[in-house]
């Protein structure tokens, strides 16, 4: 049976029963989504399905499913290995990494340079599309206690890196060689002496986003950590509690944030106004990934099989 769900925005990141991720890209119209089979008509208006282009299979257990400039896609292996692949599958590059890779420890810059964070020796490597290191840089002056816990990872449109360094709370803003330019607290939003950040995006203008999962708030930051704004998410806990688990700012600057335990993803504009929700079906768990690609091109990864999916909107 066909299910359809109306928005005036085609986003929604699904992990089904397969652990198929997928993350659709905006649309400007107003239309329903239909998943399942096809063989119920589509209801006038709605949006079909996105059309599968391509497909393949890659070795190894997938972590990450990234999407680069030109359609390039970049996946990370059993904690590792990076593989970066042409639009179509052609195997394009290879590489490992000294230590394990966080699911939220990856980003494609705006050039196609890759920026990893490796936690077991609290060092940022950016490497180019072929594998070769291009800088790094230690965290260590951030550790308490000699521990550093990084939780977020991003790169500004002007190739800006971001860094949440969690267990002493701070945002912290690098150029692509690693130089510090700025640094700013997140302790203004600890409970009890704790905070959980989970959630860290930059917006199209610079403007930095952060989900602070244990008082449930989103926080727009300048790129000097100056507060524009900051919501609260209390409205959707479930037995007062709320998970979020991903967080997207889109090219118009719109802020898309998925809550797991109701599964929902919310779209706020920049100071916090709700646009739009949706009710995703299926179960998502830690492995929920929001992204999106500037082509409209949708990147799935079924963890169980390695079966990497292109698809069309």
């Amino acid at each position: 049976m066909n299910r359809y769900h109306t928005t005036r925005w085609q986003m929604v990141t699904v992990l089904g029963a397969t652990g198929l991720i997928l993350a659709l890209a905006l649309s400007g119209t107003m239309g329903a989504y239909a998943q399942d089979d096809d063989s119920t008509p589509v209801p006038s208006g709605a949006v079909k399905p996105p059309v599968k282009v391509a497909e393949w299979s890659i070795e190894g257990e997938p972590d990450v499913v990234l999407s680069g400039p030109d359609g390039e896609v970049f996946v990370v292996t059993d904690g590792s290995q990076i593989t970066r692949f042409g639009p179509g599958g052609e195997l394009l590059a290879t590489w490992s990494v000294d230590g394990v890779i966080e699911t939220n420890g990856i980003v494609i810059g705006p050039a196609g340079d890759v920026f990893v964070t490796v936690n077991n020796n609290y060092h940022v490597v950016r490497f180019d599309g072929e594998g070769t290191v291009l800088a790094e840089w230690s965290l260590e002056a951030f550790a308490v206690d000699g521990v550093i816990e990084t939780n977020g990872l991003v790169v500004g449109p002007n190739g800006d890196v971001f860094v949440t360094v969690n267990n002493n709370y701070q945002v912290v803003r690098f150029d692509g060689e690693g130089t510090v330019l700025a640094e700013w607290s997140l302790s203004a939003y600890a409970v009890g002496g704790v905070i959980e950040t989970n959630g860290l995006a930059v917006g199209p203008n610079g403007d930095v986003f952060v989900t602070v999962n244990n008082n449930y708030h989103v926080v727009r930051f300048d790129g000097e950590g100056n507060v524009l704004a900051e919501w609260s998410l209390d409205a959707y806990a479930v037995g007062g509690v709320i998970e979020t688990n991903g967080l997207v700012v889109g090219p118009n600057g719109d802020v898309f944030v998925t809550i797991n335990n109701s599964h929902q993803v919310m779209r706020f504009s920049p100071d916090g106004d709700l646009l739009a929700e949706w009710s995703v079906q299926g179960e998502l768990d830690a492995m929920l990934n929001l992204s999106m690609d500037r082509s409209g091109r949708i990147i799935g990864v079924d963890e169980a099989s390695g079966l990497i999916q292109i698809f069309e909107p």
